[in-house]
């Protein structure tokens, strides 16, 4: 696993890996008052070649289109 780099703070966030199937995924938790920051955490990670984003928050997210795991 790896961090984005420094060409966001936001990227700075995400952690990248890989799912037990082999897709690219950025991962990060996020606190419940940060839920502003999702559409940019989303591009960030698209950016850097992730398929999925993986968000570890206590606030519901599902207005956002995340579904509780």
């Amino acid at each position: 696993m790896s961090g984005a780099g420094s060409d966001s703070g936001v990227a700075g966030r995400l952690v990248f890996s890989r799912t037990p199937a082999g897709n690219p995924v950025a991962e990060c938790e996020l606190a419940a008052g940060d839920t502003g920051l999702l559409s940019e955490l989303a591009r960030q990670a698209a950016c850097h070649g992730a398929v999925l984003l993986w968000v570890h928050c206590a606030a519901d997210l599902s207005k956002a289109g995340f579904a509780a795991r």
